[in-house]
């Protein structure tokens, strides 16, 4: 009797919280109403290095919370060192790719084409392997997702928006489930750092380069024009006080020492 007041407590408390009736038996030797298990945790630990905090999982605990806190300022900057080595060692192979297509396929003056279909066919892949197909797996296991549902979540997943409308893995029937959602978890970081790499790429191409340059000098060209028009009215204000004494009839120092009598 009193473990099923306590289990209906606990179920009183996830709905108060806005979470789903997740009172589970971990194990046998497992406290009531443990929730977390291992791939839950795991996915919950990228969410939050990755700032994506889809916001479904959360610390109840003070311990826990403080926890999070210290396991954020330590992991967020690290997730992010190690992410940008991962992307630079991805750009540096696929930039020998790149080369050595464009140098049985392209020279010259189509340089910039070959540039293009490179950025065009690195985001067809990011695009494929990391929006189209994953949406297409979360449509076949979430039933209740439709196939531009399964797209909204891999966007704002992989962009670290992380709204938590949609979250895979909820449902506790799946026979797999700590394999789906390690496998989500690969899925994010790995498609987080493609992404990075896409978003590079684009950066290093010679169009968005040329539109950089084209802003660059805009900017120094008002930035010359302000400086131009700051010692145009310098010299204004220079004149308009030297002209009074001038029409005044005073001289200055100099003269009166050149010409002693002059005022005599």
């Amino acid at each position: 009797e009193t473990e099923l007041q306590k289990l209906f407590e606990q179920v009183v408390e996830n709905l108060k919280n806005g979470d789903s009736i997740q009172v589970l038996w971990s194990k046998s030797d497992g406290p009531l109403g443990s929730n977390w298990s291992f791939d839950q945790t795991l996915l919950f630990a990228v969410s939050v290095v990755t700032l994506i905090g889809y916001g479904n999982m959360t610390p109840k605990t003070t311990s826990g919370k403080i926890f999070t806190v210290a396991f954020a300022v330590v992991g967020i900057p690290m997730t992010f060192l190690i992410v940008a080595a991962i992307v630079q060692r991805i750009i540096h192979f696929s930039s020998k790719f790149y080369y050595f297509v464009s140098d049985f396929c392209f020279s010259g003056h189509k340089a910039t084409v070959s540039w293009s279909i490179y950025c065009s066919a690195f985001f067809l892949t990011v695009l494929t392997m990391f929006f189209i197909l994953p949406s297409s797996i979360f449509y076949y296991l979430e039933t209740d997702w439709s196939w531009f549902d399964s797209f909204y979540f891999c966007f704002v997943s992989l962009t670290t928006i992380g709204f938590g409308d949609y979250v895979p893995a909820k449902d506790y029937t799946y026979q797999y489930k700590e394999l789906y959602t390690v496998g989500i978890t690969f899925y994010l970081l790995t498609g987080i750092i493609f992404l990075m790499a896409l978003v590079e790429e684009i950066y290093k191409s010679p169009i968005v380069r040329s539109a950089i340059s084209l802003f660059s000098y805009m900017d120094n060209s008002d930035n010359e024009l302000k400086v131009q028009e700051l010692n145009e009215n310098s010299k204004e204000r220079k004149s308009s006080v030297s002209e009074p004494y001038e029409n005044k009839g005073y001289h200055s120092f100099d003269d009166h020492t050149k010409n002693p009598l002059k005022d005599t």
